[in-house]
């Protein structure tokens, strides 16, 4: 991705290369946030994440 936004750049084609940057942005949100339910899910267990998750509607 990085790549392409750097031959958006290189060409002159800017609207691309904004619509690729907040792609990427929004992507690497997606990893922290991954990132972090896995750091979670091995310090507290599975079934205890799993039970964290679960919302009680009213």
């Amino acid at each position: 991705m990085r790549e392409a936004i750097a031959y958006a750049d290189s060409v002159h084609d800017y609207v691309s290369r904004d619509m690729m940057i907040e792609i990427l942005a929004d992507e690497e949100g997606h990893i922290d946030w991954l990132e972090t339910e896995l750091d979670l899910i091995g310090k507290i267990g599975l079934q205890n994440y799993l039970q964290s998750q679960i919302k009680v509607s009213d």
